[in-house]
């Protein structure tokens, strides 16, 4: 038998955390909601290719098993800490350091370089598909986490895929055509988000969201006129110069990350070569404060099955 404690409500269902009562294990546990039980299996079959992955090396949620439960589905995953969104709030929106952002960067570049390679495609790459793996004990250990979305690159044609504006990539919403590209534009457009502590495209509207795309760049990059360069001005402020020519690689890399031609996107192999990470950190010799204290997760509601 299992402890079930709810952890809140999502899209898909409730997500819940389960601790097996034999060993202590501590899941957390998917619960399918009937609607979205006929696209569970697309999202089974890609957990079985990440599994396969080395979850631990290439910074993946670990996937644990699917089963019934009541005529209920259920997947479980290893448990994690915190999503980046969440972690920002906690800090009021305070912008990560240059430093900060390298190591989290670094971590999911590796992530999406897997998937890549493996010939999957996440598609919705986001702050909230981030999470902390222990924000106390492995500061800014961080592992790419909701796969439902996610499918074989070879299939991307044949997929609905949904908007998530302010992170898809352009060719999502203008229905075009779709590769992995679509996973460097949301990473880019996430980590633009840690180093100012607001979304790059603040908007729920497909057409508006296209309409700043347009006005804010050219079919490569930022114009001149308004560009990733306000990074410079708007992250946290830095006098050593070593720390500003960070600064610099960093707009650098995301105009990389953020073109509107996805061919003209770096590739998450070539982004890890990336002046950014030349003087590349641990996550053990930073230490990150969530500017709210000790973290006291609220009193979950508990249920026994």
């Amino acid at each position: 038998r299992h402890i079930y404690c709810s952890l809140g409500r999502r899209d898909f269902g409730e997500l819940v955390q389960c601790t097996h009562r034999e060993t202590g294990e501590i899941f957390a546990l998917k619960c399918i909601r009937k609607k979205f039980e006929d696209s569970y299996k697309q999202e089974e079959e890609v957990l079985q290719y990440v599994s396969s992955l080395n979850c631990d090396k290439n910074n993946l949620v670990k996937f644990r098993e699917v089963f019934l439960y009541q005529d209920r589905i259920f997947i479980a995953f290893e448990k994690l800490d915190m999503t980046l969104m969440d972690f920002m709030r906690e800090r009021n929106w305070k912008p990560l350091s240059i430093d900060e952002i390298r190591i989290i960067a670094d971590q999911m570049l590796l992530a999406l370089n897997s998937l890549k390679q493996a010939g999957l495609t996440h598609t919705n790459v986001t702050p909230e598909n981030i999470m902390l793996v222990d924000h106390k004990s492995q500061p800014l250990r961080v592992k790419l986490i909701g796969f439902g979305k996610a499918c074989l690159t070879s299939t991307l044609s044949e997929r609905d895929i949904a908007v998530n504006c302010g992170y898809s990539a352009p060719e999502i919403v203008l229905d075009g055509r779709l590769d992995n590209s679509v996973d460097t534009w949301g990473l880019g457009c996430t980590l633009a988000f840690l180093s100012q502590g607001f979304h790059l495209y603040p908007t729920c509207d497909e057409y508006e969201y296209l309409r700043v795309i347009q006005f804010n760049m050219t079919d490569k990059d930022y114009d001149d006129l308004v560009s990733l360069d306000f990074l410079m001005h708007s992250v946290l402020p830095v006098k050593d110069p070593i720390e500003l020519e960070g600064k610099r690689a960093f707009v650098g890399l995301l105009k990389q990350m953020i073109c509107v031609n996805p061919a003209d996107r770096i590739l998450p192999a070539e982004a890890l070569h990336h002046t950014f990470f030349r003087s590349k950190i641990t996550v053990t010799d930073s230490e990150i404060k969530t500017g709210g204290g000790d973290r006291t997760p609220d009193n979950p509601r508990c249920i026994v099955f």
